[in-house]
């Protein structure tokens, strides 16, 4: 059959593959990891692609993050510049997690989730392969409020008011706030392509 369009096999970005670990089906209250197959989906920098196995991850049968290429590619900017103790902003199903952990310069991380069925989800849904956990702690907190004991050198942020919400939250500006207060040399700090409009991008620079 064909689509009309040529399809993407491969990895053809300008940022390291980001790798996905095996993942487990599973739920916890409200919360449930589905696999799902979905042979071609539209990437976020790129067109359609393959993508043979995906899973999706529901609150009450509607889909909050997946494993489709416009979720991975949207991580790929961020993922080389992390080092040093990490923030991340919302577990999800935890792929900006497992892709930290793989970088050699990232010392720890600390993952910020305020819902706690999640982080339950996450330890039966995660498969044996993830590094081990003594580099990451998940603190059940909300982002917008937490503050970090230590010094961050890198903050990721990806968190959605509400279900069916743009991934551009209004309070995004908030998210990097926090990363201001948390370090007193922090006139170094630059946001990498937080997903926002430019003019929010060179508020932050």
């Amino acid at each position: 059959m064909s689509l009309g369009a040529e399809i993407i096999d491969g990895w053809t970005l300008p940022w390291p593959e980001i790798r996905v670990p095996a993942y487990q089906a599973g739920r916890v209250g409200a919360w449930e990891l589905k696999h799902q197959f979905q042979p071609v989906l539209r990437g976020y920098f790129r067109g359609l692609q393959t993508a043979a196995e995906n899973y999706l991850l529901t609150r009450d049968d509607r889909v909050w993050m997946s494993l489709s290429p416009v979720e991975i590619e949207s991580l790929a900017p961020h993922v080389p510049h992390m080092r040093g103790h990490v923030v991340i902003a919302g577990l999800g199903m935890g792929l900006a997690l497992y892709n930290a952990l793989l970088r050699t310069p990232v010392r720890r991380i600390t993952v910020i989730e305020r819902d706690p069925e999640v982080i339950a989800l996450f330890e039966v849904i995660r498969g044996p392969e993830w590094p081990s956990p003594d580099r990451f702690t998940i603190a059940q907190a909300d982002a917008l409020a937490w503050r970090s004991p230590e010094p961050v050198d890198y903050l990721y942020a990806n968190i959605w008011n509400k279900i069916g919400a743009p991934k551009r939250p209004p309070t995004l500006a908030r998210c990097a706030a926090i990363c201001v207060r948390k370090r007193p040399d922090i006139g170094a700090w630059k946001p990498i392509l937080f997903r926002s409009s430019p003019a929010i991008d060179a508020s932050h620079r």
